[in-house]
Parts: C-alpha cells; sequence; structure tokens
C-alpha cells in the first residue's frame, strides 16, 4: 500500500489518462510511474521492491484494485474522474486466509501544492548536551518528510 499511495495521482506522461494502464505502458512493476497502473494486479507469491520472492510467502497471493472513489464517502464510483483513488489491497495466506487493506490517494493532495505564503521549512534537527565540565555531545539527524518546491 506504501508503495503504491507514494506513487503521483495521473501519469506524468498523460494527466488525463484512463484508470489502469496507458497506451504503451506494461505490466512490469518497476514501470509503474502512477496509482492506477497497480489496478488488477496480481502476484504469487509476492515479491519485493526489487522484483525477488518474498521468503516464506510461498503459497501467498497479492492482488490490487484501484477505482475512482466518491469525494463525499470514499465509496466507489467508477463513471468519471472524480479526483479521489481508492486502492485495494487484498492479500491471501496460503492458509486461505484473506485481509484487505484499503487508502485513498488525492490528486490535490497536500505535497503536490505550493504553500500560499513563503515558507520556512525545518529540514534539520539537532542537539547538544553538556555534560560535566568538559563533555560535551552532539546528536542530529535530516527529516525526510519536507516539502519540495
Amino acid at each position: 500500500m506504501a508503495e503504491i499511495l507514494a506513487k503521483p495521482y495521473a501519469d506524468p506522461e498523460i494527466p488525463s489518462g484512463s484508470n489502469g494502464l496507458d497506451s504503451g505502458e506494461t505490466s512490469i512493476r518497476n514501470t509503474f510511474d502512477d496509482v492506477d497502473d497497480y489496478d488488477n494486479w496480481v502476484e504469487s507469491p509476492p515479491l519485493d521492491s526489487a522484483g525477488q520472492a518474498m521468503a516464506g510467502y510461498n503459497g501467498w497471493t497479492r492482488e490490487v484494485w484501484v477505482v475512482w472513489a466518491a469525494r463525499t464517502s470514499g465509496d466507489p464510483w467508477m463513471f468519471y474522474d472524480t479526483g479521489l483513488k481508492r486502492v485495494q489491497v487484498r492479500v491471501t495466506a496460503a492458509n486461505g486466509t484473506v485481509t484487505d487493506r484499503y487508502g485513498y490517494r488525492w490528486r490535490e493532495g497536500a505535497l503536490k501544492r505550493s504553500p500560499p505564503l513563503d515558507t520556512e521549512v525545518i529540514t534539520w534537527v539537532g542537539a547538544e548536551l553538556q555534560l560535566g565540565a568538559s563533555g560535551l555531545a552532539r546528536a542530529g539527524t535530516n527529516l525526510l518528510n519536507a516539502s519540495k518546491d
């Protein structure tokens, strides 16, 4: 689900295309460039993002459906582009247990719009700790979820 929802809402080359694979696209996962490319994708056994079979998942199946959704309720809406896509990922275990997860991808997601005013964004956080008279400990990290210009 995380891999799918991280993709753009629409195809970067054909933003007004239909749901599913667009002309010239293949059903090879590492070529998927937008959310709806995953529609009707089935994999058994499940593969990792590098295309390798995941250890311990023989007999498991992963299926994905992507449909337009009603903006007021999130219910499936298959007639026209509403600006909201519902992603359903179904995993079926070797023993037959079925698990469904749902996620939504909006055309106007928060990272797709520029802020209305000039904004400062924090991209690094650090701390210093004084240890006695002569010791000093420093640590910091980059923040990986900062929006891009």
